[in-house]
């Protein structure tokens, strides 16, 4: 059974009907058992009801996405799994480190009160700009489902 892999690495496992299963997510902190799990035919579904991803529970027990379907024959084509990004978590990084930069704005203003300042500071900038080139690579990722 595909599922006995995830079950193993599960709290607070509950069988229910028809090949599934109630445990705690261990993506988050959970107290009540939020993660159902599923087996249907060949594949395994699991479902955070509190809206964890699904990479990130794999990842969080120590399995790859692909474990949780069936191996593949050498004629089959591999699917890649993309790593999918929170388009909230990537505006909030982005957000951050616009504000690193307006502060490192401000200093210049009078850069002859903020000399240290602006001089410690131009690394952290630099990052802020590398940080916001990745968080562009990122949305470029990201899936529009409508």
């Amino acid at each position: 059974m595909i599922a006995d892999k995830l079950l193993s690495r599960l709290d607070k496992v509950k069988s229910g009907k028809n090949n599934s299963w109630i445990a705690c997510c261990p993506a988050h902190d959970d107290k009540n058992p939020s993660l159902t799990i599923t087996e249907i035919e060949d594949r395994v579904l699991i479902k955070c009801w509190s809206g964890c991803d699904t990479y990130e529970i794999c990842e969080s027990v120590g399995l790859d996405i692909s474990d949780l379907f069936p191996e593949r024959t050498a004629s089959s084509k591999p699917i890649k799994a993309e790593k999918r990004y929170n388009p909230a978590h990537v505006l909030e990084a982005i957000l951050s480190e616009i504000f690193v930069i307006d502060l490192y704005g401000d200093l210049l203003k009078s850069p002859e009160d903020n000399m240290v300042a602006i001089l410690s500071g131009t690394n952290r900038v630099k990052l802020a700009f590398e940080r916001i080139k990745a968080a562009k690579v990122c949305v470029n990722k990201i899936r529009i489902e409508a």
